[in-house]
Formats: C-alpha cells, sequence, structure tokens
C-alpha cells in the first residue's frame, strides 16, 4: 500500500484487508418496539413491556387490598403471567422479559432469575422471614399493611426495584464500553510499537501513520491494528 512515505529496509506495509461492508438499516419504523433479553423465537404476544409483573403466589391468597393481579393492574403494571408454583414460574420467566416478580415464596432459584419482592402478611412477618428473603437475594421485602395505603406501598416497593434494575444495567454497559475501550487501546498500543520498531518511527510518527491507514481502508483503529497484528504473527510463524 502507497502510503506516501519513503520506504526502509525491513519497512512496515500493510497487509491486504477487506473494507468493511455497509451494515444494513437497523432503523424501526414508528410504533415498533423492539426489547432486548426476549427468548428466540418467541411470538409477538409473548413480549411484555418492561413495567410489566409476574406473580407467584398460592391460589385464593389475596393481598390486603384485593386479589394482587388486580391491585397490580390498578396501579398501572401489566400482569405477564401468574401461577403457584416457583419452579413453573421460573420456566416461564426465560421467556418474558418481566420487571418484577411479586412472590410469597423466598425461592432462590425464583428470586435470582428475576428482579423479585417477596411479599408478607404482617401477620406472618419475621426477621427468620426477611433473612431467608435476604440469604435468597431478593430485590425487595414488602409487609402488607392491612389498610388502604397497601396500594402505595406496592407501587413504591416496585418503582425502587425497576429503578435499580435500570441503573445496574447502565452500570454494565458502562463497565462493558470502558473493558471495550481498554482493549481496543491495548491493541493499537501493540501495533504503534511495532511500527516504530520496524520504522525507526517516533510515537507520534507511528500513530499518523496508522491513522492514515485507517482513514484509508475505511476502518477503525482498533480493526486495522488487529489485522496488522494477525498478518505480522503470521508473518513470524513462517
Amino acid at each position: 500500500m502507497n502510503t506516501g512515505q519513503p520506504q526502509r529496509r525491513g519497512s512496515f506495509s500493510s497487509p491486504p484487508t477487506e473494507k468493511e461492508s455497509r451494515q444494513p438499516n437497523t432503523k424501526k419504523s414508528a410504533g415498533q418496539v423492539v426489547r432486548a433479553g426476549t427468548a428466540r423465537n418467541v411470538p409477538a404476544s409473548a413480549v411484555v413491556p418492561s413495567r410489566s409483573v409476574f406473580i407467584v403466589e398460592d391460589p385464593g391468597q389475596e393481598f390486603a387490598s384485593g386479589p394482587l393481579r388486580c391491585v397490580a393492574e390498578r396501579l398501572g403494571y401489566s400482569v405477564a403471567g401468574e401461577c403457584s408454583d416457583p419452579a413453573e414460574a421460573v420456566a416461564c420467566l426465560g421467556d418474558l422479559g418481566v420487571g418484577v416478580v411479586l412472590t410469597r415464596h423466598p425461592d432462590p432459584v425464583l428470586l435470582q432469575a428475576a428482579p423479585s419482592i417477596v411479599l408478607s402478611d404482617s401477620n406472618m412477618a419475621s426477621l427468620a422471614g426477611l433473612h431467608d428473603a435476604f440469604q435468597a437475594q431478593a430485590a425487595g421485602y414488602l409487609v402488607s399493611p392491612k389498610s388502604p395505603s397497601c396500594d402505595i406501598c406496592l407501587s413504591a416497593a416496585i418503582e425502587m426495584v425497576l429503578n435499580q434494575t435500570r441503573e445496574i444495567a447502565r452500570l454494565r454497559k458502562e463497565l462493558a464500553e470502558a473493558q471495550e475501550a481498554l482493549a481496543a487501546r491495548k491493541t493499537v498500543e501493540r501495533a504503534k510499537g511495532i511500527v516504530m520498531e520496524r520504522e525507526g518511527l517516533t510515537e507520534n510518527e507511528a500513530y499518523a501513520r496508522l491513522r492514515r491507514l485507517s482513514m484509508d481502508e475505511r476502518m477503525s483503529m482498533k480493526d486495522l491494528c488487529e489485522t496488522l497484528l494477525q498478518a505480522w504473527e503470521a508473518e513470524t510463524d513462517r
């Protein structure tokens, strides 16, 4: 590749690279929603909004102000499903993008399958029950008050868990981006060091050479340097 620089003995030359093909347009039309985390081959009817709850409680049990499904819907949450068996719930949660699980069962497997709030009747609450929920990694614990304020308490508990979930997702994204940026920087530094050694260039000159090649090939610096390193390693093996 002609870079405009005079060649030296043992000089640096870039291996042939393929230009990146243009990516198809992935923008969605208005009204079309794509949610991450849903299982493959899940029918459209199974895709639920993030402000949804899954209820796991024994038949006939009710929240202080009525059936838990009715309470959740009255508060503006959609109910993705409900059952009484924690194992059955875990199997169902794999196909649903559920925001919060509401349950009276502090089952460790269930509580780790999705952010969960353990519900306890006020006359059944105990430090032992709270400890079990904590050990099972419950996202929240709510003692149902026998008063009209119970709906507000439930809504507050759900919103707190949803907020924690969003914050955790944001932090995980930032961590992944930071790790990717660090890996890219290490790759560029390695390639730059080889260019400096082969060409007898300064650090700034080597970086400028790589930058120019990146623009010529329409590749990111990371992709270009990875390609160069692979070619140089193959050359060394030969």
